[in-house]
């Protein structure tokens, strides 16, 4: 199983075209932040997400602290993307598996790494124990200290 969020789409289109074509059986599994639609196109044919009022797109729904990933538009890259499942990972989520990586595991992670080792533990959860799931930690906290893990701004 491979696990990625997907900002314009291109890794996420790559490994997974790439991986059907070596196995075929292997899942796909999107890891979303709150506010992007792209989990309910793959998940219900239908890019549309919550926070919008029908006929009403805005650029920005509302307020996230993930950066770099999740859209409310399809790009050509993720079209080209063969997506199995997507999970919807919110902010907290996010902060929280964070911050448990830096205590156990001491790896100081970015929002979008944060948010795709949530889908992990979602997509284990679902499909069982003992199946090999590969993700990328794509960015590092050094760039999120004012936000991500600022108390002052989360607050």
């Amino acid at each position: 199983m491979f696990v990625s969020g997907s900002g314009t789409g291109g890794t996420l289109a790559g490994v997974s075209r790439f991986l059907k074509v070596k196995k075929p059986s292997v899942k796909i599994v999107l890891a979303d932040p709150s506010g992007s639609s792209l989990r309910n196109k793959v998940n219900f044919g239908v890019c549309y997400t919550g926070e919008e009022a029908e006929g009403h797109r805005l650029k920005h729904p509302f307020d996230t602290i993930t950066e770099g990933i999740g859209l409310n538009r399809l790009t050509a890259n993720f079209n080209e993307a063969k997506i199995d499942k997507a999970y919807l990972v919110t902010d907290e989520e996010a902060i929280e598996m964070a911050h448990f990586l830096i205590q156990r595991e001491g790896l100081f992670l970015g929002s979008s790494s944060a948010v795709n080792a949530c889908a992990v533990v979602k997509a284990a959860r679902e499909f069982g124990k003992g199946k090999t799931i590969v993700t990328i930690f794509c960015d590092s906290g050094l760039r999120y200290l004012s936000k991500f893990y600022k108390k002052e701004y989360l607050e």
